[in-house]
């Protein structure tokens, strides 16, 4: 006979506390490799890699069309690099996420991958006063 003790530090069958999965979740934001974070919190490089695929799962784009209001900003990305992302003002499904934020790339976009049907949906576009764009 066995017996298994619960804790609400360990979800049931797993052995990384909840804690511990937030602190690498917070270290997947710097930009860092698998291999530091893995030795920071003692888990192996097939951990990180999980949680950066569970995370992932929340963050991809939404392929239903357009919403009827489209926020657009920019962000610095990996690397210090400036990105582009588009969310639906009403869900906050994200859109797309685009590796630059330069005007021509940001147009070729949506009129490569939207109809005009699909872009005459979006009513109201939600931004910041960014000259870019």
């Amino acid at each position: 006979k066995s017996s298994l003790t619960t804790t609400k530090l360990v979800k049931k069958h797993h052995q990384i506390s909840e804690n511990s999965l937030h602190a690498i979740d917070l270290s997947l934001t710097e930009d860092r490799t698998m291999v530091s974070i893995a030795a920071q919190y003692n888990v192996s490089t097939n951990t990180i890699s999980r949680r950066i695929k569970l995370l992932g799962q929340g963050t991809q784009p939404a392929f239903n069309g357009l919403p009827t209001m489209l926020c657009i900003d920019e962000f610095r990305s990996t690397g210090k690099q400036m990105s582009f992302i588009a969310v639906d003002a009403q869900t906050h499904d994200i859109i797309t996420i685009l590796p630059g934020r330069k005007n021509a790339d940001i147009k070729d976009f949506f009129l490569n991958h939207y109809s005009k049907r699909q872009r005459d949906r979006v009513t109201r576009v939600v931004m910041d006063f960014n000259s870019q764009y």
